[in-house]
């Protein structure tokens, strides 16, 4: 494109890569981790057995309807007997949010903290932390959503006692 005195608000945004609103920027490529890589990075697969406590260690987000709005809610499951060994709950989900849980557990050296592939999971501040405690991070593959089976099944289990403990929640679905 030639250097022009004025430019239409179409040719700007076509130049910048900006919609007409200006609010949303025109993606180029998305990036997405191979299958090679993805294998790596799943240490655990699909293993959720261990013989040490707090050697291997499961983690996810569930969203649960509360009767004032939503509530997240990230535990951290011990592979070795199925305990919560770090819980935290909060109204949105951020990376803060699993930093402060992760927090609570001290200092791991060695220990596999297994999740799926969220942004607050594969966030730079998160990895930081993992690191910083001596954790070792271990990611599902995408869209394996057996790569987290025990955790997910944990949710289920959680949900349902919740649903039939609290009757109202129950009739609002």
């Amino acid at each position: 494109m030639k250097f022009k005195e004025k430019y239409t608000v179409k040719e700007m945004c076509k130049v910048l890569k900006v919609s007409e609103s200006g609010y949303y920027r025109c993606p180029r490529e998305i990036t997405k981790a191979t299958t090679e890589i993805q294998e790596k990075e799943n240490l655990i697969k699909r293993d959720f057995s261990s013989d040490k406590p707090m050697k291997k260690l499961l983690t996810d987000i569930t969203e649960v309807q509360c009767a004032d709005g939503k509530l997240y809610v990230f535990p951290v499951m011990d592979c070795f007997n199925g305990e919560i060994v770090a819980l935290e709950m909060r109204e949105n989900m951020t990376k803060e949010l699993c930093i402060d849980t992760v927090k609570q557990l001290g200092r791991l050296k060695d220990v596999i903290l297994h999740s799926d592939r969220a942004s607050q999971y594969t966030s730079d501040a998160f990895r930081a932390k993992l690191k910083k405690i001596g954790m070792v991070q271990s990611l599902s593959g995408t869209g394996h959503c057996y790569d987290n089976a025990r955790m997910e099944s944990f949710f289920a289990t959680l949900k349902k006692l919740y649903r039939y403990r609290h009757t109202e929640w129950h009739e609002k679905k």
